[in-house]
Parts: structure tokens; sequence; C-alpha cells
């Protein structure tokens, strides 16, 4: 029987527990948080899971810790190990997953709080031959995958600018997973960075003890394209996406559990900007389902890693991802100035994230 290790009882872990569980692996949790494996209280379950209330049922939990280090010590050599810690103990548990003898590392984005500590995960990957994937989830996403196989087909021609709008004003929580999309479409290196932060005037509702900033994000590629994220302070709306090209556009408008993904396209010869671009385009059908489902993409990821793949996302994309959030954290205090990638700092003293 495969064995598995989950830290962090959260939303994302009750997920990837109900997936270890259908896949008939043998689970032992740990989260520092005794009331986690309690009765679910008003004061111990986090508001938003009551969206998610298939997360709350994860079925049978074989053993639980409190100790994260007792954990590994009591289960070397397991075949998976399950990141979904705070950001800020992602580091010290992956690494030390990486020396138990692990076979496989899924980290919970972002991958840590510093440049540097996401190399140290990396490298004690590396160094013990562990298998390490940073869990973006929408790479695993079927529509998410449709978009990025149209774009580069060259479906609306040459990509232009994404601009992506979401509420929640949290940018390291939510904000990371744009930029990841924006940067796995592209499929291009990132330029510069601009970041503007401000005050946090909500409660998280993830808990007090969260720390997460309003933002807003501007990205320029090295082929020309620009991506702007806005999770600026007041916006109430839910998660936007537009995406430009030379010949359509491409939208989606996420509404509850259910996305809606819309391609439109001018098909012709010598197009002019200046005389085709008004009347209808034609509509590209997408086939991908378009509700989502947590669970059936969290069941892929992980089987993945039992396959030995790390196909979609593995250490270099989620530190790349982590260099682009960074560098706007650094924008911001150096007064919205472009901050170029790649960042270099041999003490990383300047690349950490205000949000915890």
């Amino acid at each position: 029987m495969k064995k598995a290790l989950i830290f962090g009882f959260g939303g994302q872990g009750k997920q990837l527990l109900r997936v270890m569980n259908g896949l008939g692996i043998e689970v032992a949790v740990c989260d520092t948080d005794p009331a986690k494996f309690g009765p679910q209280t008003p004061t111990t379950k986090e508001s938003w899971a009551r969206s998610f209330p298939d997360l709350v049922e994860c079925g049978p939990i074989p053993k639980i810790y409190t100790n994260w280090q007792a954990c590994l010590k009591e289960n070397p050599g397991v075949d998976i190990v399950a990141v979904a810690t705070w950001t800020k103990n992602h580091e010290p548990v992956a690494i030390e997953a990486a020396k138990s003898g692990a076979r496989a590392i899924l980290c919970e984005e972002p991958m840590a709080t510093s440049l540097y500590g996401a190399r140290r995960i990396i490298g004690a990957c590396a160094d013990n031959n562990v298998l390490l994937t940073v869990h973006h989830t929408r790479r695993w996403w079927p529509a998410h995958q449709e978009i990025r196989k149209l774009i580069q087909e060259g479906t609306i021609g040459d990509l232009r600018h994404i601009s992506i709008s979401c509420g929640g004003a949290r940018v390291s929580d939510l904000g990371t997973h744009w930029i990841d999309f924006a940067r796995w479409i592209t499929d291009a290196e990132v330029n510069s960075v601009t970041g503007w932060l401000y005050p946090i005037e909500e409660p998280n509702p993830r808990g007090p003890q969260f720390k997460d900033y309003p933002a807003e994000i501007l990205i320029n590629f090295d082929n020309d394209v620009k991506t702007f994220i806005n999770e600026g302070p007041g916006i109430v709306t839910p998660l936007h996406y537009e995406i430009v090209g030379t010949r359509g556009l491409i939208t989606n408008d996420q509404v509850g559990r259910s996305e809606n993904w819309v391609v439109k396209m001018r098909s012709g010869k010598n197009l002019s900007p200046v005389r085709d671009y008004y009347g209808e385009m034609e509509e590209v059908r997408i086939s991908a389902p378009q509700d989502l489902r947590m669970e059936e993409w969290g069941r892929v990821a992980v089987l993945q890693l039992l396959e030995g793949k790390t196909t979609f996302c593995g250490g270099k994309d989620g530190y790349e991802t982590l260099e682009v959030l960074i560098a706007a954290h650094v924008s911001h205090r150096e007064r919205n100035m472009p901050i170029k990638l790649p960042l270099v700092d041999p003490q990383d003293l300047a690349y950490k994230m205000k949000s915890a």
C-alpha cells in the first residue's frame, strides 16, 4: 500500500486527504492546531470552507500528529508528502521531508516566502533524489490546458496582453495563481515587474494570523506581452480574465464553482487593424469541462507524482512564479520602479515577501 503524509489540515489539506483516501493511500495528517481535528465550530472552521462543503467530510484519518518533526521521524520513506501548511513553514517542512527519504513532495503555492528558501527546497529535493511538484492547480485544469493550446496554436493570433482581476485582495494567496497562469500561457520569460501594494483594511478570511496585501502587478514579458493583475483594494467582483491577441480574444468569468470561457477570433487573410476591427467574430467552442472539479484535478497531481512525473509544474516553475511575486514587493518598496528579472542577490536579503 502506498503511504503519504499531509502537513497542514486547512482547506487544501482536507481536499488532499479526500483525494488520497479515494486512491486507497494510507495517510497520516499533521497540524500544529489540535482543534483542526475536533468538531468544526465557528472559531475553528475557516469561514470560506462553507463554500466548499465537500472539503469538510474527508473520510478516515489513520493517524494524527501535532508535531511535524515527530511525524517525519516516525514515518520515513513515504511515497508522497503534501506540504499544505502556512507558506512560511513550507521551507523547513519540505526540506526535512526530502531528507527523511520521501519519494515525492507536493508543495502548495507560493512555495516559500523568499527566493533563498525556494532554492533550499529545490536543492534538498535534488540532493536526495526527491520529485518536487509545486501545486499551481490551474495547470491541471482541462479548460485552462485547452485555452493554452489554442493560444499556442495561434487561434487568436499573436498574444498581446492579459488582464486578470479578482476580488479577495490577497496577492500571495490568490495572486500567485494569476501570475503562474500568465507565465504558463505566455510561455515566455519575464523581463520586468512593477508592483503596487495597498494597506490591509479587512481581516483575511483564512484567519487573523494571515497578513496578505491588496495589490496590482504589471508584468512585462520578453516577447512584449503585457499582463496586468488587479487585486487592488475595494474590488468585490468575481474572477475575470481577458486575453487579447491580434486576431481575437478570450474571456472568462468565474461564477461560484463554474467558469465561462469564451473564445472569439477573426478569420481571413491580410486583415487590417484599422479597417477590419469591427463586426462579429467567430466563436470557438471549448470542449473541456468548465465546472471546478477540485478534487478530481488534485487526484491527477497526486497520481503524477506516484508515477514518477512532475509534468505540469516542477520546482523551477514554482520558483519563477515566486520570483515575480517577490519582485512586485521589491518594486513597491522602490517606489513602484520596474524591477528587472532575474533577481540577483547572493544573500537574498531584499528578496522576501511582506506577505505571510
